[in-house]
């Protein structure tokens, strides 16, 4: 072959494998990124633990937003910790909003998601908490405390805004945030203290399986919870 020819040759042989680089092995490598929620121009991080791409902030989308007071789960409730009214513009102000995002009910948690994303089912967590380092056995159990796990919700919780300096390593970049949540009597709880997060798995007609993550605890809970209390979200990617 002449010198030209392997010239060709080789030219042609780089540019084919600089295609496949960025078609293929840049996709494999990224672990971290953000992107935007059309519905609202939100922008949010995302980051992959596993196989498995998460938000790595809480949900923010807010339709409508409902005064505090007891109610059914017939409708879907958006509330913003700390805010008592239905102005969606009052409740974007309020700084717990920026911070903490949404709390939503399991009926407004089930089409919350953007586009792309779906609210992760109990086995969507079972998966993360393997990621993390669980044994199958663990991921199973429900009983009362409920937290299971060693060092998991350390490696989740953020580095900061934990109450009583429980803070975590966030060494699983999911940077988990004490939101607190929305009683369904008509009560807001325990921000900066724990945080809570549905999935879209039934237990039973009330009562749907949630995460949680606290300020004296380095382990997980996983616990069934009433649908119409108010929990953060983390979306996963479809």
């Amino acid at each position: 072959m002449g010198k030209v020819s392997s010239l060709m040759f080789l030219t042609l042989w780089m540019l084919a494998c600089t295609e496949i680089v960025d078609m293929d092995a840049i996709k494999s490598i990224e672990t971290s990124g953000t992107f935007i929620d059309t519905r609202d121009n939100h922008e949010y991080r995302w980051v992959k633990i596993g196989n498995q791409i998460w938000m790595a902030e809480n949900l923010a989308y807010l339709p409508f937003v409902n005064v505090i007071k007891p109610d059914s789960t017939n409708q879907p409730h958006y509330y913003v910790y700390g805010y008592d009214g239905t102005d969606v513009n009052e409740a974007k102000a309020n700084s717990n909003y920026a911070v903490y995002g949404v709390l939503y009910d399991w009926k407004a948690a089930l089409n919350a998601a953007p586009a792309g994303w779906h609210l992760p089912s109990d086995a969507e967590w079972k998966q993360l908490e393997i990621d993390l380092g669980m044994t199958q056995e663990e991921v199973n159990e429900s009983i009362f405390p409920y937290y299971r796990g060693i060092d998991q919700g350390t490696q989740m919780k953020t580095k900061s805004g934990w109450h009583n300096s429980g803070n975590g390593t966030n060494s699983s970049g999911f940077s988990g945030l004490p939101g607190g949540f929305y009683f369904s009597t008509g009560e807001f709880c325990f921000i900066e203290s724990f945080g809570f997060w549905w999935s879209s798995s039934e237990n039973s007609e009330s009562c749907t399986w949630s995460r949680g993550l606290g300020y004296n605890k380095n382990s997980i809970s996983r616990n069934s919870n009433l649908k119409n209390n108010g929990f953060s979200i983390r979306c996963i990617k479809d």
